[in-house]
């Protein structure tokens, strides 16, 4: 057996985003096992949501209802009020400039599936409680009430609030209203953990590095690789030419002259273990690499060809 290589072993859970754009991009693949929205429990595929799967019936924007959108339980508008940055630039100026508002923009605890219509009529609004309102949303029991800037999540979501917004509070110590803060640890009491926020801080916290502490702590031997956010094809193979382009090309086909490569790329099936390290392990049983006249032959393990193989 040739021996283990360890720079091919992957890592107990991805990099945390450092960004709202690449938290987005990994919230689709946390989700993927069961895509529901947050408040009205619907069915989507891809950024289309089943209206019918839940009786959602659109207030006023029927296209923008049929969308999905990544909403923050707690608005960035909300995070931004409370730093300097918003006051000099709003929320551009926060994301370019401020690492304690950009960690909290991309903080996946905080990040949620949600029907566009519900996302844009709950805008920045605190989350609270309602009186007794007409249905908005047809079986979707999500209210909002626009003069008293507040909307009031269905049952089933306002333990799991709850908890996003006394986890985000205590993480990048935002203040909260003596008001707010008695209703989220009513709702945290009142309404337990259920599986689906288990499962939903398991997978979150194999990303982020940590659980949300008000749910429960991760597991992490069940953390399974999952590829950084804006890893596409495209960006792979721009990364395997530049790669190739500043390797220097040994002189012969001894194993010992073979380039030393970080490896940056899953090595194909059938070949060595060790084979996209190059030189990382030195065993005798890794693959000889053939020189032809025009270069490195198609056996060979250049990083370009490795990315092209897969």
């Amino acid at each position: 057996m040739p021996p283990a290589c360890p720079a091919l072993r992957p890592s107990a859970h991805a990099e945390a985003p450092q960004s709202f754009a690449a938290a987005k991009k990994i919230a689709w693949k946390l989700y993927a096992p069961r895509p529901t929205t947050f408040y009205c429990g619907c069915a989507y595929q891809g950024n289309r949501v089943d209206l019918a799967s839940c009786g959602y019936v659109p207030r006023k924007q029927p296209r923008r209802a049929g969308r999905l959108e990544w909403e923050h339980v707690v608005p960035a508008w909300v995070i931004g009020h409370q730093r300097q940055c918003w006051q000099r630039g709003g929320r551009k100026n926060c994301s370019r400039n401020d690492p304690v508002f950009r960690a909290a923009e991309a903080d996946l605890h905080n990040l949620v599936p949600s029907i566009g219509e519900v996302n844009g009529d709950r805008s920045n609004y605190a989350l609270g409680m309602l009186g007794a309102a007409p249905e908005q949303y047809g079986a979707c029991p999500m209210r909002v009430d626009f003069k008293a800037r507040t909307a009031m999540p269905p049952e089933p979501a306002r333990g799991a609030s709850a908890r996003i917004y006394l986890y985000m509070a205590e993480q990048y110590q935002l203040r909260l209203s003596r008001q707010d803060r008695r209703t989220y640890e009513a709702w945290h009491r009142q309404y337990p953990v259920s599986a689906w926020e288990r499962w939903r801080n398991q997978q979150v916290g194999c990303v982020m590095g940590h659980g949300n502490p008000y749910v429960g702590p991760i597991e992490r031997q069940r953390c399974t690789p999952l590829r950084r956010a804006g890893d596409t094809p495209k960006q792979r193979l721009s990364a395997a030419r530049a790669l190739a382009a500043t390797v220097q090309r040994p002189t012969t086909g001894i194993a010992r002259d073979r380039p030393r490569l970080p490896c940056l790329i899953t090595r194909p099936a059938g070949t060595h273990r060790c084979a996209t390290c190059c030189a990382a392990c030195s065993s005798p049983s890794a693959p000889r690499r053939r020189r032809s006249r025009g270069g490195w032959s198609a056996t060979s393990s250049s990083p370009l060809q490795l990315y092209r193989r897969r």
